[in-house]
């Protein structure tokens, strides 16, 4: 069910893309995934490493009452974060002139600020019931694209597409609320107490993911900043080619997790064997997609980007290799460090990739716009694997995979 899901996640951006880059141009488009960059650094604050902490903590429970109350501070939580959030994110394009063109799709794009508070993906992966969450994200992303077609014809249609956008997350969001409580899921009575219970013990994670989401969402955001729209253009175009690959992967990460700390509780030789097997599948298709992908990017771009997008050849060869690693990265530091409680070599990775990206990426994207963009983007990941490699190692993970 998450492969046929996924599956649309990898075909709509593959129909849209092409049709978007054609009547929006390089630039425009531009626009659209700068603002929509600034969104992405807000949900990231709001979700505040819940998609991970509250679905292990759910899939810990033992009873429907302890999922209600963490069901309940989670959302709670997120709603208190999004008031300043939304708050600094509204001004934030008003006061840098660079932004100015952006300012109210921005503004538009808050809605999707909104669908981050109630989402709640994580309670589904919690209680593994992913099934439900995937028939809803496939109704909802299929039904985007008739609407798109239809009211996005011209370069002048950006603030159609952002309501587009950000009210189908919304759609999805308010669907899932409504199917938890059929599912007899509630809100319940809580303290405050246990809101900063929360935030304490789930702040390893947060801190750990935007790191990650510092040097990814930050790229088009610094590019936006010393470089032009139409560079942004060139950029975020390819990085969606890469990342649809990429995404296959990653959604199964949503499900992998919980399902990894519930072995652990039953038996650390199963979960060892379990991880085992998806490090096995992974490595394999992601080999396979990234040779596709270098071998096609002129094929790829050609055909669905169009001539605009020549730099984007260059770009989606230099991004092929990301297939492979960004999936072994999850994998060694959500699977293993995290669900280990190694927390401390899980934080220390992050945070030594997000400062050697920073060091790189301001002069490779200011000389070489986004292909320099894109170097950095893939310097980055070759340095967080090769971390995570040499920790995993260090904290003896590794002997018990390959002993298991």
């Amino acid at each position: 069910m998450l492969f046929f899901s996924q599956g649309i996640n990898f075909l709509v951006p593959i129909v849209l893309v092409p049709y978007l880059v054609r009547v929006l141009g390089p630039i425009e488009y531009g626009k659209f995934n700068l603002a929509l960059s600034i969104i992405l650094y807000g949900c990231l604050f709001i979700d505040f490493g819940f998609n991970l902490y509250s679905s292990g903590m759910i899939a810990k429970a033992k009873n429907k009452q302890e999922i209600n109350k963490t069901y309940t501070i989670t959302i709670i939580t997120k709603l208190l974060l999004f008031i300043p959030i939304c708050s600094v994110i509204s001004v934030i394009p008003f006061y840098i002139t660079k932004f100015h063109d952006i300012k109210t799709i921005v503004l538009i794009l808050n809605i999707q600020l909104l669908s981050s508070v109630i989402s709640t993906i994580w309670l589904y992966q919690g209680i593994e019931k992913v099934r439900i969450y995937s028939y809803v994200n496939i109704i909802i992303k299929l039904s985007s694209v008739p609407l798109i077609f239809y009211f996005v014809k011209t370069e002048f249609d950006l603030n159609k597409l952002a309501i587009i956008q950000s009210s189908t997350f919304l759609a999805s969001a308010l669907i899932l609320i409504l199917i938890a409580t059929k599912e007899k899921i509630h809100f319940v009575r809580i303290k405050i107490e246990d809101i900063t219970y929360q935030l304490k013990h789930a702040s390893p994670i947060f801190l750990g993911t935007v790191s990650v989401s510092l040097y990814t969402m930050s790229t088009p955001i610094i590019l936006g900043l010393v470089s032009t729209a139409y560079e942004v253009g060139q950029y975020t175009a390819t990085d969606k080619i890469r990342g649809a690959f990429i995404s296959i992967f990653l959604i199964l990460s949503n499900v992998i997790y919980p399902r990894v700390n519930k072995l652990r509780m039953e038996s650390e030789p199963k979960a060892l064997r379990f991880i085992k097997k998806v490090f096995f599948l992974q490595t394999s298709l992601g080999f396979a997609f990234s040779i596709l992908i270098y071998l096609s990017a002129n094929f790829i771009v050609h055909n669905y980007l169009g001539k605009d997008f020549y730099q984007s050849i260059i770009l989606l060869k230099i991004m092929s290799p990301m297939v492979i690693f960004v999936p072994l990265s999850v994998l060694l530091s959500n699977y293993l460090l995290l669900s280990w409680e190694y927390k401390r070599y899980y934080l220390t990775v992050p945070i030594i990739t997000c400062i050697c990206h920073f060091i790189y990426v301001i002069p490779l994207s200011n000389l070489y716009g986004a292909i320099g963009s894109g170097i950095s983007i893939l310097l980055t990941e070759i340095i967080s694997l090769l971390l995570l490699l040499y920790f995993v190692y260090k904290s003896g993970l590794m002997k018990k995979i390959y002993e298991s």
